[in-house]
């Protein structure tokens, strides 16, 4: 597959330091991609900005709070003179985003759909106002989750802030082609990354009922898997995809 229209693009990549997020940073520079990244944790950006600078750029971002994603934004523009891609990974899942409903407070709900919902809206905001002005189009990317689709015990919140990007995903494709800008949301689901042990450990201190456990007919995916699915979308391979989810979930919801 070609992905030669992608060298010398520009992309805004949130919380990309580690697991899917570090998988599309990759991949997009393996495609001559030149990458900004926001991550709160900035030292752990710092192994891939020793690794692939000049190429890759990072900023500290705490996607929270509204007006750090606008200054991200204007960081991006500033630094690569324009945005062609914006991948909206940065969310708050695994064990911060666990919790009983009965037991939800007001601060935890608060904390997962600030970054998960209101920063990928408000980031989007920014880069498609730039895209737009650029004139050339554009491609923006939501991370999703399969909790958008399938329901996950300890998760109320945070699969409402997945499925809330079905609709936001469906609803600026259709106001944002206008400008050539397509919009596409991926859904991940049970993929392998650095925390993933740490994560099903404290998941399984809450005392799932295993009634509802699902399991993946293929085993557990990689980043990678998500990575390369991004980069065919951001590319001219996927010019007629917009609006729509794509689930990589491995078979997760086939029963």
């Amino acid at each position: 597959m070609d992905f030669s229209d992608l060298k010398g693009k520009r992309a805004l990549v949130t919380g990309g330091a580690a697991g899917i997020g570090k998988a599309i940073v990759e991949e997009l520079l393996a495609n001559d991609v030149q990458v900004v990244v926001g991550q709160r944790d900035f030292g752990k950006l710092q192994p891939l900005l020793e690794k692939y600078a000049p190429q890759l750029h990072g900023f500290a971002f705490d996607a929270a709070k509204p007006e750090a994603c606008d200054e991200l934004v204007s960081q991006a523009i500033e630094a690569l003179g324009g945005i062609d891609i914006l991948v909206n990974n940065a969310a708050v899942t695994g064990t911060p985003a666990a919790r009983w409903f009965l037991d939800e407070t007001r601060e935890h709900i608060d904390s997962v759909i600030d970054v998960n919902l209101k920063s990928v809206i408000q980031t989007s905001v920014g880069a498609a106002r730039q895209m737009v002005a650029q004139g050339t189009g554009g491609v923006i990317i939501h991370i999703s989750s399969i909790g958008a689709f399938g329901a996950q015990q300890t998760a109320s919140v945070y699969c409402a802030s997945k499925a809330a990007l079905t609709g936001l995903t469906q609803a600026m494709a259709v106001e944002l082609s206008a400008h050539n800008i397509r919009v596409v949301a991926v859904a991940p689901g049970d993929i392998q990354i650095e925390k993933s042990q740490a994560i099903a450990a404290a998941v399984g201190s809450l005392q799932p009922d295993p009634r509802f456990v699902p399991h993946t007919p293929l085993g557990s995916g990689a980043p990678q898997d998500i990575g390369s699915l991004v980069t065919f979308l951001v590319s001219r391979n996927a010019k007629f995809v917009t609006g729509t989810t794509w689930v990589v979930d491995g078979g997760w919801l086939a029963y």
